[in-house]
């Protein structure tokens, strides 16, 4: 397929990238789009077939939503509804054959003929396709992944086997999302799952803090019990991923900060397991309980309590990571890691730099990588916080 790739038509690309043997220009018309701006200027593809689906689309909140974000969400989904879509400038068609289309495999796999809507998010390391799936009366039968590169498509694979791995258990107040389907479409991984609650009517205090009864939750269900952080399997992990590293300067600054936690870490600490990136937009009230997803980066035997200190550090700082003010940030939510008792160390400090040690073994290989420039700002600037944990001089 040949398809303009200037940023400008960024979202029109991944969208016409569904339809193999078609394009944007010619032929028979497969599905019809507009695009709606979303948070980071990318936008979002809505089926112009179906204003019902479109509607449902923009009908989505997470914690982070503002009132008069949802406010305008609920607005916009009305005016979709009554078809505006079918006036708003920055709408295209796929034309051409149906060969092979990504909306032949779902209509197979949901049983029914499918619309869709395409977000692909801001430009990042790990950026994949994500499609809100409609049935023909535009309600949602569920979520696709799609990758397309190794990163991406790691990530999409590691959700598709932590999903499963969680629903043997029972998460007391959370709602996840099941597995419908997992596999491969044209080279790319993929994964379905189901679609899970939410409400226009979000916890304006869960914009800020963290929800300490639902990850205790998580944490009672994978506890491990204590150990000494530096005979832990969890350490010997760490410790070989910072020595893997080709940069020098980051591999000595990485592996002295590491060094000085084993030195502070005395005491054994409790191991469990953590969501990995549970942040307000990861997550979403209903009249039940907590909605929760994005499960891509779901791991056990870490130290317990991460996800209290990911949370706040994400929820409080926006835009550039300063080292100083993300290190007040973690000191600050010390009454938060204490709320959880016996689940976590003793000592908040000490999970500070377990936190920091976690998160950098994560972001450090991934800068080394391709596209991994987008992370290095923000992944220097957590290394650089490390050190003042530390209390070592930064380079």
């Amino acid at each position: 397929m040949s398809v303009d790739r200037d940023p400008a038509t960024e979202l029109v690309a991944a969208v016409a990238d569904l339809w193999p043997a078609a394009d944007v220009a010619g032929g028979a018309v497969q599905a019809r789009f507009c695009v709606v701006p979303t948070a980071g200027g990318v936008g979002t593809a809505l089926p112009l077939d179906s204003p019902r689906a479109s509607a449902r689309a923009v009908r989505r909140f997470n914690a982070a939503a503002t009132t008069p974000a949802v406010a305008k969400r609920l607005i916009l989904a009305a005016a979709l509804r009554v078809g505006v879509g079918r006036m708003l400038p920055a709408s295209f068609a796929v034309t051409g054959a149906d060969t092979d289309s990504l909306a032949t495999l779902l209509g197979t796999v949901f049983g029914e003929p499918v619309t869709f809507s395409v977000a692909i998010g801001t430009a990042r390391v790990n950026r994949k396709r994500v499609l809100e799936i409609f049935g023909a009366d535009g309600r949602t039968l569920g979520f696709a992944k799609l990758g397309g590169t190794a990163v991406s498509d790691a990530d999409v694979a590691a959700e598709a086997a932590a999903l499963p791995q969680l629903a043997e258990h029972s998460l007391p107040g959370l709602s996840l999302p099941r597995v419908l389907w997992s596999g491969s479409w044209q080279d790319a991984r993929m994964v379905v799952i189901s679609a899970v609650p939410q409400s226009p009517r979000q916890r304006r205090h869960d914009r800020r803090d963290p929800p300490l009864p639902e990850i205790a939750a998580l944490t009672d269900t994978f506890a491990e019990g204590p150990a000494t952080i530096v005979e832990s399997d969890w350490w010997k992990r760490t410790a070989e991923t910072f020595d893997s590293l080709a940069d020098p300067g980051r591999r000595g600054r990485a592996s002295a900060c590491l060094a000085r936690l084993g030195e502070r870490a005395g005491a054994p600490v409790p191991f469990s397991a953590w969501h990995g990136d549970w942040t307000p937009w990861n997550m979403a009230r209903h009249p039940n309980g907590l909605s929760l997803w994005d499960w891509e980066r779901f791991d056990t035997g870490v130290p317990a309590g991460l996800d209290v200190l990911h949370y706040l550090l994400n929820a409080r700082l926006s835009g550039g990571l300063e080292p100083d003010r993300a290190l007040g940030v973690l000191r600050d939510g010390e009454s938060y890691w204490r709320a959880l008792g016996e689940r976590v160390a003793g000592d908040p400090e000490v999970g500070i730099g377990m936190y920091l040690a976690e998160i950098l073994a994560r972001y450090l290989p991934l800068c080394e990588g391709a596209g991994g420039d987008i992370l290095l700002p923000r992944t220097d600037a957590l290394l650089t916080t490390f050190e003042l944990w530390a209390e070592l001089p930064s380079l």
